[in-house]
């Protein structure tokens, strides 16, 4: 375990902050909430220095480009987010690892680690999130995405039986290709859009179905419904 004496006072003080909701937080004076984003910040840069060192940003920058609502705990430990974690560490990073990274972001209050949970184990209040990414470029941005989007390839199961944890991985498909702007479509769609479609698809035939994109419902397209196009690019 991480020994957490000598935590800074705003590192110690992000548990009782993240105890906000969602709205409470975004209900805040602006002053406030940029005081709360700071306070985050220097928990993240703290975070990212405790053993193992560099594990715990890299773990919340995944969890910045998802649903804050909950995540599949499967998702930190796959093959797709270690190999990342790997290459911005520069050493073998195992599930091991990414489990203590998990518990360092939970003990400072910058998740919420539920692994009685399932498939909502991980959760990140969205605050947290916005400060994860304020610092990255969309390029990185995109490259987390794309990560993500692997890792829940990963996570879901070739027979969909639980229609819980395919909403949580819809929704996180979602979330990701929202932060990846055109990310995720080019230069081909990715696999897990592919995937979302087809558990939709499963999903409309049942109660769902009201909830299924039009664009899901009608055409031989399983993918998402693409994203409007941003200003920069042509017609």
């Amino acid at each position: 375990m991480t020994d957490l004496r000598g935590v800074p006072g705003a590192a110690g003080r992000s548990a009782s902050v993240v105890g906000l909701g969602v709205a409470d937080a975004e209900g805040l004076p602006d002053q406030h909430r940029q005081t709360v984003a700071s306070t985050w910040s220097l928990s993240i840069e703290y975070a990212n220095r405790l053993s193992p060192a560099g594990v715990a940003g890299g773990l919340l920058e995944v969890a910045s480009v998802l649903d804050p609502n909950g995540i599949p705990a499967e998702v930190f430990g796959s093959k797709a987010v270690l190999e990342m974690l790997a290459d911005q560490t520069t050493h073998i990073v195992d599930a091991a690892d990414a489990r203590e990274g998990l518990a360092c972001l939970h003990r400072l209050g910058l998740i919420t680690w539920d692994p009685g949970s399932a498939p909502r184990a991980v959760r990140v209040h969205a605050l947290v999130q916005r400060a994860a990414r304020d610092s990255l470029s969309q390029g990185r941005l995109s490259v987390l995405a794309r990560v993500a989007a692997d890792a829940l390839c990963e996570a879901w199961p070739e027979v969909e039986r639980d229609t819980a944890l395919g909403q949580v991985l819809r929704a996180n498909t979602e979330a990701a290709m929202t932060a990846s702007g055109d990310g995720l479509w080019e230069p081909d769609g990715h696999a897990v859009l592919f995937r979302g479609g087809r558990s939709l698809r499963v999903w409309v035939g049942g109660r769902g179905r009201g909830l299924l994109p039009a664009a899901a419902r009608h055409g031989d397209s399983p993918t998402w419904p693409r994203p409007p196009r941003h200003p920069h690019h042509t017609q």
